[in-house]
């Protein structure tokens, strides 16, 4: 007869272990683009306060500070995928900036006006990816370093 209990016991924690990997990764997807939205916004209100204007050219530090922006965007939101999953944290930054590129791409072909440089969205694809796998490289940097230090000694 085999013992059933024993695969039961073993299912729970895969499930948990795929639950925590898919949190993570929406979750540290759901950061990087709220966090590039945001950063987004407050560019454009600081631009408009310094033009004057409602429409105007961007000039292409605009556009390069946007793909500062989206560094740090997608570090944030692989770092946070990394944590919330709690294992293997650079393969989940990575999986959060694969998302990055996907959505970057999607965007790119149904919102472009033709207004934005040859060259933004393809770096903001870049800059996404290479965010989003730092973020992860972080998280496993320090959870290494955490693991690897001994407790302070007691000062008695």
């Amino acid at each position: 007869m085999t013992d059933v209990s024993h695969d039961r016991n073993a299912a729970a924690p895969l499930a948990m272990t795929i639950f925590r990997s898919l949190t993570g990764v929406i979750v540290g997807l759901i950061v990087a683009v709220g966090s590039a939205y945001l950063f987004y916004r407050i560019a454009f209100a600081i631009l408009l306060k310094m033009n004057d204007q409602i429409f105007v050219d961007f000039p292409t530090g605009f556009w390069v500070a946007t793909l500062g922006y989206d560094l740090v965007a997608g570090l944030l939101g692989g770092l946070t995928a990394a944590w919330i999953a709690g294992r293997r944290p650079a393969l989940h930054g990575v999986l959060v900036g694969i998302a990055l590129v996907a959505l970057t791409a999607w965007t790119w072909q149904t919102t472009a006006t033709g207004e934005e440089p040859k060259w933004f969205f393809p770096g903001a694809m870049l800059v996404g990816l290479l965010g989003a796998a730092a973020g992860g490289a972080l998280r496993a940097g320090l959870a290494r370093r955490s693991r690897a230090s001994p407790e302070a000694p007691s000062a008695n």
